[in-house]
């Protein structure tokens, strides 16, 4: 009998599977109310997933950061977080706000998220700065969370490791803004080219580093939508580098998903360049704006589409719209060889509302071939 992880590792992989996986992502966003207090409790993804009784995509936050020859410091006070780089070129400094806030009506169950307030790099003189705190970062990985994870999981999925966002989405969401990123990329183009290719370097090295270990595959959270990216930028800067990440974790026999819940039309024809292994996240309208039947036109038949049921039907929808948006995705996705439903709860969304979900994916889910 194919297990959970058997299953998995085929679609993964490219190869036919047996069933249509259904895998749900929870987070401290992401977080349903209405579940058993055993199951809240101790609230993850591999709890979640058994306890709908469907497919583990676990998540090993496993990536270590060591910091060489410069000082960093990280405080927390209250709902603020600062970071600061003390290097030879300059400080640098990042401070991002907590938010939290309640998404039960009966109260105590919380969901959270931060938000960047003062982005790392503000200038030509910090992006040499941010450069040289690059070239002075040693990537790692926690082997010993990593086994962990794996005896959780077991036979029920795979274990994934998060890698680092791709430079140009870590500088444009996390570093710069994507102003300051517009101003910098054309004002100074050889300082911009000269960290990109730092960052390239280092974040390949991670990608390699974890792909050594007793790992599955990756996840590079990379959020990419075209609200906050050009296309020039994504297609000279982006697609090069993701490619040489998937072509480094095949290597090594491991798969390279790429995670984009944002606005990604404009970027298809770049994208199909690209060569990673899944597409976790693809957002339909009216969240998003393609359709599985779009991605797999212009992408082709070897990537994994790993869609999302949008926010706005899985909150404001009947349930009759749900059940049919749901069957929808299915139908674009035939005959279903490199399909995975990416079951996200919404903050807030009722498990039993979300359970009409997974059980309409669950009569479409055998149905491959």
């Amino acid at each position: 009998m194919t297990t959970r992880r058997e299953n998995l590792l085929a679609v993964f992989h490219h190869q036919q599977p047996e069933w249509i996986p259904i895998a749900p992502h929870i987070d401290g966003y992401q977080v349903p109310v209405g579940l058993p207090d055993e199951v809240s409790r101790n609230l993850n993804i591999v709890t979640f997933s058994r306890y709908l009784g469907v497919d583990v995509v676990d998540r090993a936050h496993a990536l270590t950061t060591e910091y060489r020859d410069l000082v960093y410091t990280r405080e927390s006070v209250g709902d603020l977080t600062t970071e600061r780089w003390e290097t030879p070129l300059g400080v640098l400094t990042y401070r991002a706000q907590l938010v939290t806030w309640q998404v039960s009506p009966e109260g105590g169950i919380e969901a959270r998220t931060t938000f960047p307030i003062e982005y790392t790099i503000k200038s030509v003189e910090e992006m040499r700065a941010y450069r040289y705190v690059v070239e002075h970062t040693v990537y790692g990985v926690d082997r010993a969370a990593v086994a962990a994870r794996r005896a959780l999981v077991g036979d029920d999925g795979v274990v994934t490791v998060s890698v680092p966002a791709s430079p140009l989405s870590n500088l444009a969401r996390r570093l710069m803004g994507s102003e300051v990123l517009a101003y910098l990329s054309t004002d100074y183009p050889r300082e911009f080219a000269d960290l990109v290719d730092a960052m390239d370097t280092r974040y390949l090295e991670a990608c390699e580093v974890v792909a050594d270990s007793d790992i599955d595959g990756t996840n590079n959270y990379d959020d990419t939508s075209t609200r906050i990216l050009s296309k020039k930028l994504f297609a000279e800067v982006e697609v090069p580098y993701l490619r040489r990440c998937a072509e480094a974790l095949r290597a090594r026999g491991k798969f390279y998903i790429h995670h984009s819940c944002g606005h990604m039309r404009a970027f298809l024809d770049d994208f199909a360049r690209a060569g990673v292994d899944g597409w976790d996240a693809l957002t339909a309208p009216p969240d998003g704006d393609v359709t599985v039947a779009e991605a797999r036109r212009v992408l082709g038949p070897e990537i994994v589409l790993m869609p999302i049921v949008p926010q706005t039907i899985l909150d404001m929808g009947s349930l009759d719209e749900l059940r049919t948006f749901v069957r929808e995705m299915y139908r674009q996705a035939a005959p279903g060889h490199n399909f995975v439903l990416w079951a996200v709860p919404s903050a807030g969304v009722h498990i039993d509302r979300f359970r009409v979900l997974v059980d309409e994916a669950r009569e479409w889910s055998a149905r491959v071939g």
